[in-house]
């Protein structure tokens, strides 16, 4: 069976050291020592020479009891003693220098996943492996992403009005979907678009496509973000706030790209409206030649039957002619014979 008891000692001797030791223990009381023992607490210990050590009349729970030469009594060794005089070992972020303790505590600043200490160079450093940081990265990134998603984002109407709009897949993306198809169905019709409680909107049909495709930029900007970071080097310290920043930059890039391209399309239409309108006008130009040359096919063919009527006349003289001619000869001829 197990001795729960443990004695405590009355008086006990210790040695007057920097790592104070107890070398006797007493179970009596100084009285009791004074009257069996004559008073000499060392009466067992001849060997030992009193002024070697101090005696305590009580039992002082002493974790790491040390002699104090200038009070000549037992104390409590101070933190750094117990480091100094390597009682306890050092913790992360402390080492002795020139009989000092020196402490460098660790700056929050730092931001490390795992915090390490260097004993040799005495400096702070990162802990955690490359696969922990990336780990922590992307639970960051995945974390934001996710705070951010809902919106709202910014959509501008026909009339220059801004509008705000949440993207909560379980909400807002499915109710813009309905309303986009009855639409579809409906197209003379209005939705009326609540945005806030205090923000509603008749949406039409191309409106209502206008807001999806806001809605669409505004998610590839959020996930083109997510691509970007997890591309980079992790950094465990990325903050809500950084990215945030770097989602807005994004965002407006995109914005400004899609804006850029609307334009770049419009002047494609413009241009391919005024290439068209060109090619229109050379048509009937064209057409007009072709009309100019059928009339003047037209006045040659007249011309060339008036022309075809005088020869055929010409010839119809020429032979009237020629067989005046010839009757003319005939007579002359039989003139002749008479005579």
């Amino acid at each position: 069976m197990q001795n729960d008891y443990e004695p405590q000692y009355v008086v006990i001797a210790q040695t007057k050291e920097k790592i104070s030791k107890v070398i006797i223990t007493h179970l009596f009381t100084r009285e009791e020592i004074n009257q069996y023992f004559d008073g000499n607490v060392f009466i067992d210990h001849p060997e030992l020479n009193p002024q070697d050590y101090i005696v305590l009349d009580e039992n002082n729970d002493f974790t790491h009891p040390t002699y104090d030469e200038e009070l000549q009594a037992i104390r409590e060794m101070t933190y750094d003693e117990t480091k100094l005089l390597e009682v306890e070992p050092l913790i992360d972020g402390e080492y002795i220098e020139d009989g000092k303790l020196i402490t460098v505590e660790y700056d929050e600043k730092l931001g490390y996943l795992k915090k390490a200490w260097n004993k040799e160079t005495h400096i702070w450093y990162e802990g955690a492996t490359e696969d922990e940081l990336k780990t922590e990265y992307f639970r960051l990134i995945n974390l934001y992403k996710a705070t951010v998603f809902p919106g709202p984002y910014k959509w501008t109407d026909k009339l220059g009005e801004v509008h705000y709009q949440h993207s909560r897949p379980d909400k807002d993306v499915g109710l813009l979907e309905t309303t986009i198809s009855y639409l579809e169905r409906h197209p003379e019709d209005i939705m009326l678009w609540q945005f806030s409680d205090e923000d509603e909107y008749p949406l039409t049909l191309e409106e209502a496509h206008s807001l999806q495709d806001a809605g669409v930029i505004y998610t590839d900007a959020l996930f083109e973000v997510e691509r970007q970071l997890k591309a980079e080097t992790p950094n465990v310290k990325l903050t809500l706030e950084e990215f945030k920043e770097k989602f807005d930059t994004i965002y407006s890039t995109y914005i400004m790209e899609k804006a850029k391209k609307h334009s770049d399309y419009m002047n494609k239409v413009k241009s391919l409206e005024n290439t068209i309108e060109v090619q229109k006008v050379e048509i009937e130009k064209r057409d007009i030649r072709i009309v100019d040359l059928e009339n003047q096919n037209k006045e040659m063919e007249t011309l060339k039957k008036s022309l075809e009527e005088k020869d055929k006349k010409i010839e119809e003289i020429l032979q009237k002619i020629g067989s005046l001619e010839k009757q003319d000869e005939i007579k002359a001829t039989n003139e002749n014979i008479q005579l």
